[in-house]
């Protein structure tokens, strides 16, 4: 019985050094070794990778031909415009009419008649001064400030003095 065995175990191991041997013969047969083809691939990347890079390192002056001559026919176009001769202007005119401009005497200029204005002026005041702000209740609000108006008004009888100054002065 062991020399069967010996001998079973004999196929066996044939039969696997013969399945191994058929097994190299259809890989090597049927399929290609891809360490290879990787490797070039790896390679054909790389020198890809230093092409673009070395290209986007160098610094590359953009072609400016057509934008120049653009430009130069512009400016030929502009230098082409002929504008006339300015000449200088003449006021002469202007200052002798301003020059023959003749006031009245003052005697023969009729007297400002200011009471219209110091009526309306007065009543203006009344009003002002008839003006009643109630307190308030229960807020804080600081009283209305009538410095502008006041401001306004003084300047209002500054002119009117202005007015009868030269009103007293010419008649």
């Amino acid at each position: 019985m062991s020399f069967l065995l010996a001998k079973i175990s004999f196929l066996l191991l044939l039969a696997a050094v013969f399945g191994g041997l058929f097994g190299w013969w259809l890989a090597r047969r049927h399929f290609e070794d891809v360490t290879a083809h990787h490797a070039q691939l790896q390679d054909e990347w790389r020198q890809w990778r230093s092409q673009i890079e070395r290209r986007l390192g160098e610094p590359t002056e953009p072609d400016w031909t057509p934008v120049m001559q653009r430009l130069g026919s512009i400016e030929r176009a502009i230098g082409s415009i002929r504008l006339p001769a300015v000449e200088p202007t003449n006021l002469r005119p202007v200052l002798d009419a301003v020059a023959s401009i003749r006031l009245p005497p003052a005697q023969e200029r009729p007297p400002l008649d200011l009471a219209p204005v110091i009526s309306r002026m007065a009543q203006l005041e009344a009003a002002v001064r008839g003006i009643v702000i109630p307190a308030p209740v229960h807020t804080t609000v600081a009283a209305t400030d009538l410095q502008p108006l006041m401001a306004s008004l003084l300047e209002l009888q500054r002119a009117v003095a202005a007015l009868r100054a030269q009103q007293g002065v010419g008649g």
